[in-house]
């Protein structure tokens, strides 16, 4: 994450702005060993979805494989609609995912002026600009840990932005210290 992390936080770079650190929520923080859980009525009710997509589609090539249905618009037209249901049971299958994919799509960068969380999935930047910001705070969970800065809002600064899941907190504290 730190070469594309590097390159986005330079995209949004005021002209006389200069990058101290870059980077982004950590691996371990976004897919914990644990692994993704997901509740038995979910998974029931998503693969039910899945199999009754696969077993019409089963159906439609097997047992209306005749000549006659073959030669009717509804042949071609009919497999769309088991489509919907298999994409129903995929996505609520993947739900558990979602969450975690979009927190490698967070980028955190800190300038010699403000500091900046970028998300790429609403294309959003929140910032606090160094004259506004007051306080620097961080709290390490075993190899990561989360930064958080307060500030004054005004106009378009965020009064409060956090940095959550960063490997090497320290760092990233130190470095956001010498921004005050």
């Amino acid at each position: 994450m730190g070469l594309i992390a590097h390159l986005v936080a330079r995209r949004h770079l005021l002209p006389q702005e200069k990058l101290a650190w870059a980077g982004g929520p950590a691996l371990r923080r976004a897919f914990p060993p644990g692994g993704v859980t997901i509740e038995f009525e979910k998974l029931l009710l998503n693969l039910f979805f899945c199999g009754l997509a696969i077993a019409v589609l089963v159906l439609l090539f097997t047992r209306f494989n005749t000549p006659f249905f073959r030669a009717s618009p509804v042949f071609y037209v009919f497999p769309i609609f088991p489509l919907v249901f298999l994409g129903i049971g995929l996505r609520g299958l993947l739900s558990p995912v979602w969450p975690r994919l979009n927190v490698l799509l967070k980028v955190y960068a800190i300038t010699d002026q403000r500091a900046l969380v970028i998300d790429l999935r609403r294309s959003t930047v929140s910032a606090i600009e160094k004259t506004h910001l007051t306080e620097v705070r961080s709290r390490q969970t075993g190899s990561t840990g989360d930064v958080w800065f307060v500030g004054e809002a005004s106009g378009a600064s965020a009064a409060r932005l956090e940095f959550i899941g960063v490997a090497r907190v320290t760092e990233v504290e130190e470095r956001a210290a010498r921004m005050l």
